[in-house]
């Protein structure tokens, strides 16, 4: 099994302060963390808190090369209902121009609410799919069937939680994004193939990503079967 793009295979961030000592040497600067990753791993899906690292996006940017790739979790402003939200969308594309490179796509993470505002959700990824695919991680109210409905319809695909008992592949290509914990070789193998036949199926472009204390080592597992599997 193989795809025009590799499947994108990473973790959840890098700058994790839990996994010093298990991951990173505990002698290593902070400010060496992504360089360390980069070196490792060639994906990353950059969650919403890492836009408030202090370390300024050229210092670290320079570590990675140019077959790196990465996925960018909206931060928190960009995922709730403001009237702002155009501006603050142009702000958020000057600030992140020098990831462009590196970029394939988005990651939007709707806050949980009570209630669905579908006419924000189809203003905002009309806005963000025009910039790079976008895949769409929903909790609470925002999971159900007229918001997936709108997803498919922008050309965008649903966020998988692995561990989700029952969940339907996109439909068409783009960017489809995975979240997971499973540390089992067996399991990541059943993800890893499903994902490299969406992949071969759609033309679209995937990455699984782990979280939690041991994703640096699920990441590692995780990849090398796909490079087993040559997906």
């Amino acid at each position: 099994m193989g795809s025009v793009e590799t499947l994108m295979v990473g973790t959840w961030g890098w700058d994790h302060a839990t996994w010093v000592g298990s991951y990173y040497p505990e002698e290593l600067p902070a400010d060496w963390r992504f360089g360390y990753y980069s070196n490792e791993y060639r994906s990353v899906l950059m969650p919403a808190d890492h836009w408030t690292l202090e370390q300024p996006l050229e210092d670290w940017i320079q570590d990675a090369d140019d077959a790196f790739r990465m996925v960018l979790e909206l931060p928190d402003e960009l995922a709730r209902m403001t009237e702002d939200w155009q501006s603050l969308w142009q702000d958020f594309l000057r600030m992140s121009a020098l990831l462009r490179p590196f970029r394939r796509g988005y990651l939007l993470s709707p806050e949980p609410k009570q209630a669905v505002d579908l006419q924000w959700l189809q203003m905002a990824l009309t806005a963000i799919a025009a910039e790079a695919p976008v895949s769409v991680r929903l909790r609470g109210a925002w999971n159900d069937r007229s918001v997936h409905e709108c997803v498919n319809s922008h050309g965008a695909t649903l966020c998988w939680q692995t561990e989700e008992a029952e969940f339907e592949d996109p439909p068409d290509q783009g960017l489809w994004v995975a979240l997971s914990t499973e540390t089992q070789a067996r399991a990541q193998r059943a993800v890893v193939e499903r994902m490299g036949a969406w992949m071969d199926r759609t033309g679209g472009e995937a990455g699984l990503f782990f979280v939690g204390d041991r994703a640096p080592a699920a990441a590692a597992s995780a990849r090398l079967i796909a490079e087993m599997l040559v997906i």
